[in-house]
């Protein structure tokens, strides 16, 4: 049996498909940043919320910077070990995320790159991978 007829599918608002799927690249953008803080991958987590920020250019109006804004303040509260709101901020956008994989994957990468930075090992990407590892196995 199919939908009801007055019912309407994904596949009528292509636009939030591929709103949906851009948002989990941002989502995985940011992962890719927790697990390197890397200058260039918080670049692309920037550049990609500016087009979710963007979704009709042509309007040529630049009035919506949630994502921007959003991206600003996760990779700021990754990256800074010291800042006393860290945990708060990271939770709040975090526990969002329906994703519970990748929730907790953020989650895991977050707190390893705080460890990290704040202990005496290396602050390569190499270390916060193997750290995300042992952490990634306890949760399983």
């Amino acid at each position: 049996m199919g939908a009801p007829a007055n019912e309407q599918s994904p596949s009528d608002y292509p636009f939030l498909i591929v709103r949906n799927d851009t948002v989990q690249s941002w989502l995985l953008a940011v992962l890719k940043f927790a697990v390197t803080l890397e200058a260039g991958d918080r670049a692309a987590v920037i550049e990609i919320a500016g087009n979710l920020d963007q979704p009709d250019a042509q309007e040529g109006r630049d009035t919506f910077h949630f994502f921007r804004r959003t991206s600003a303040r996760l990779c700021s509260a990754i990256a800074d070990s010291h800042d006393i709101n860290r945990y708060q901020t990271l939770h709040r956008y975090f526990s969002q995320i329906e994703d519970r994989r990748l929730r907790l994957a953020l989650e895991v990468a977050a707190r390893c790159s705080s460890q990290l930075s704040s202990s005496p090992l290396p602050q390569n990407k190499k270390s916060r991978v193997a750290c995300i590892k042992e952490k990634s196995a306890a949760l399983c």
